[in-house]
């Protein structure tokens, strides 16, 4: 009898225990609950974290807009303290801040622009990328409103922009195909897997970051952590990278190592370009027979390293590039002259390095010469002057 009274004794006990514990965990979980809106409101008052977006726009590759990033969003950037940006995506899925209705057919002009993070115009607003400048300057030549997109993608390589074309930009059916080539990255991007592909397989995780980096209180930890490491100086990457090495192609020996000291563990450039460029030549020539098909005329612009601003240093990458087009009868313009020039007369700073160590992105001043030189190419050169005299408000 004693012993199950006290057996009783300890299962009401252990009961007892047990909705002590249940409510200690409810009260907590109040508690914190209470205390993250408290911080939500408090730090949504804060000038700092309003409409902060520290990662890059969402995209929807799979989806059945026009463009590669999801439909309607509009943020201000500012991943990078020093270079705050405002990107406002269509519901077409491309960056601009005009929305184009993107009718059937050629009306009256349509110019659909293609590369990666520069065509995007990263570190620019949406009015300030090569894309939209080029729109206005049209404009005034023409006497109404082409429509030239901004398909530009954040880490396409030209693998990835053909298959965007073949998928969707094709069936725009645009009068003219400007393909972005920025020779920093765009050949040895190819040495990953397919990006484009990658972004098509199921993101859980990163619906659920994007998910959570929408509260004031990840973006304030995401802040502090970013400012922390600029603080540790991890986040100043050496100079040069591989990108960097790889403009240098055509140096004898090692780069000057006062100015770019060059990390051991590169791999020669030479056997790097060799590795990619067969492919690379299979990639441009498809491109060039699907916007021939595709009746476009397609315009290959290089965009240089910043450091080849400097005119002591060499221009294989272009050369080799430009000779490449030639031989596939596509028009190609090379920016390296016009900002050379530009970067010798000391006006405009054309690339954010060395303003801001951790990018090497054209600054505004950079896409506004890009624009005018694609503009003066376009209204030049009889194969595109030609496109737009036949526009149907030409």
């Amino acid at each position: 009898m004693t012993q199950r009274v006290r057996a009783l004794g300890n299962r009401s006990a252990n009961g007892n225990r047990g909705r002590v514990s249940l409510r200690s965990a409810l009260i907590s979980a109040l508690i914190t609950g209470l205390l993250f809106i408290v911080i939500e409101f408090g730090l949504s008052h804060v000038p700092l974290f309003k409409a902060i977006g520290f990662t890059a726009p969402a995209y929807e590759v799979s989806g059945s807009q026009a463009g590669d990033y999801a439909p309607s969003q509009n943020s201000l950037s500012q991943w990078v303290l020093s270079r705050p940006f405002r990107y406002n995506i269509t519901s077409n899925g491309f960056r601009d801040s005009i929305e184009f209705k993107l009718l059937p057919g050629r009306n009256p002009l349509r110019v659909l622009c293609l590369g990666d993070s520069v065509t995007f115009g990263t570190y620019v607003n949406d009015d300030e990328a090569f894309a939209h400048k080029l729109g206005h300057l049209l404009t005034d030549h023409l006497g109404f409103q082409p429509e030239v997109i901004n398909a530009g993608f954040g880490g396409y390589s030209i693998r990835d922009q053909l298959e965007y074309y073949e998928e969707k930009g094709q069936s725009l059916q645009p009068d003219i195909v400007v393909l972005g080539v920025y020779v920093g990255n765009d050949f040895l991007d190819l040495q990953g897997p397919p990006y484009r592909q990658a972004l098509k397989e199921p993101q859980v995780l990163d619906r659920i970051r994007r998910t959570v980096s929408q509260f004031y209180t990840y973006q304030a930890l995401a802040y502090a952590r970013v400012q922390l490491m600029m603080a540790m100086g991890s986040l100043r990457r050496p100079s040069p990278t591989a990108e960097i090495d790889f403009v240098e192609t055509a140096r004898t020996g090692d780069p000057d190592e006062t100015s770019m000291p060059r990390p051991a563990t590169l791999e020669p450039v030479p056997t790097q370009f060799a590795d990619v460029w067969p492919e690379y030549v299979d990639l441009l020539s498809e491109f060039v027979r699907s916007t021939n098909q595709n009746g476009s005329e397609l315009l290959v612009v290089i965009f240089p390293h910043y450091l080849q601003l400097d005119p002591a240093r060499p221009a294989v990458v272009q050369e080799r590039l430009t000779a490449l087009c030639s031989s596939l009868d596509v028009a190609c313009l090379d920016l390296l002259p016009a900002m050379r020039r530009e970067h010798a007369e000391g006006v405009f700073q054309l690339y954010s390095t060395p303003l801001h160590a951790q990018d090497d992105h054209p600054t505004a001043a950079g896409h506004e010469l890009a624009a005018f030189e694609i503009y003066r190419r376009m209204t030049s050169d009889s194969r595109f002057s030609t496109v737009l005299s036949a526009s149907p408000a030409g």
